[in-house]
C-alpha cells in the first residue's frame, strides 16, 4: 500500500547530517516549512518544535492542516554546509 497523507495528519521530517559517513552536528540547524497557500514556516533549532535525536540527526514534527503540496527544506551550516529538500502531497480527506 502507498503512503497516504491526509490533511490533519501529523508527520516527521527528519535531517540526518554526515560528514565522510560520521554523524556531525552542524553549527546551525534550520527546517523551513512551505504551506500549499505560499506561507512558510522556518524553525531554527533549538526550538519545541525542532529537536535534536542524536548527533547529527534532527526532527521536526509537521501538522499537515491544508491539501496540496507542501515543501520541506533543511539546512546545516557552520561546520557542515548541507541543504536537502522533499516535497509532501497531501491529500483532501474522504471522511470529514
Amino acid at each position: 500500500m502507498a503512503l497516504r497523507i491526509v490533511e490533519g495528519q501529523r508527520v516527521v521530517a527528519e535531517a540526518e547530517f554526515r560528514v565522510f559517513g560520521r554523524p556531525v552536528d552542524p553549527s546551525v540547524v534550520r527546517c523551513y516549512v512551505r504551506h500549499p497557500d505560499g506561507s512558510l514556516d522556518t524553525l531554527v533549532y533549538p526550538s519545541p518544535a525542532l529537536v535534536r535525536v542524536d548527533v547529527g540527526l534532527y526532527e521536526a514534527w509537521v501538522t499537515m492542516t491544508d491539501s496540496g503540496t507542501w515543501a520541506i527544506r533543511w539546512e546545516g551550516s557552520g561546520n557542515v554546509e548541507a541543504v536537502d529538500e522533499v516535497l509532501v502531497n497531501v491529500e483532501n480527506s474522504r471522511v470529514v
